[in-house]
């Protein structure tokens, strides 16, 4: 404000002194004081660019007590919700590779020819111990041959179990 007073009278000094008349005198001093009541007036609110801090933001969900989270529910939040992660003992070696790597996984579900029932498991250990290391042909090698069977010692869990227990 008192910078604005000093500009007041610096206008009044400058028409006075130039002998300027005085509708011209008046004339300044209008536009000079919708100047100073613009600078005076508080600015507006510039608009807030979208996605801006002060927009909406949802709420998210509460963290999942990891005591009461499932397989099912961890697989959901995973990218492997849509993997087939079972192969067929007939299959070859060099077939259970080739998706394992496409798909980044390092272990499958073995079935039974012909069945959906899980009889054992092929891991990336299996190919590594059973068939790289002994110079197999992958591609002759039957899954049957290398993977780790048995019913027996097989540890399963159901997609509904606490994740505590699948580990």
């Amino acid at each position: 404000q008192a910078s604005l007073q000093g500009s007041f009278s610096f206008v009044i000094h400058l028409l006075s002194e130039h002998k300027i008349s005085k509708a011209v005198m008046n004339f300044s001093l209008r536009a000079t004081s919708r100047l100073a009541a613009a600078a005076l007036r508080p600015a507006a609110t510039p608009a807030r660019a979208f996605g801006s801090s002060l927009d909406f933001q949802p709420i998210p969900d509460p963290p999942l007590n990891p005591l009461f989270e499932t397989a099912q529910s961890a697989l959901e939040k995973s990218c492997y919700l849509k993997i087939n992660w079972k192969i067929s003992e007939d299959s070859t070696v060099s077939d259970a590779v080739k998706y394992m790597v496409a798909h980044d996984i390092g272990a499958m579900a073995v079935t039974e020819a012909g069945t959906d029932v899980v009889c054992g498991v092929l891991s990336e250990r299996d190919y590594l111990t059973k068939v790289a290391f002994l110079k197999r042909d992958p591609s002759q090698t039957k899954i049957s041959e290398v993977c780790t069977m048995g019913r027996a010692n097989l540890v399963t869990v159901t997609r509904g179990n606490p994740i505590d227990r699948c580990m």
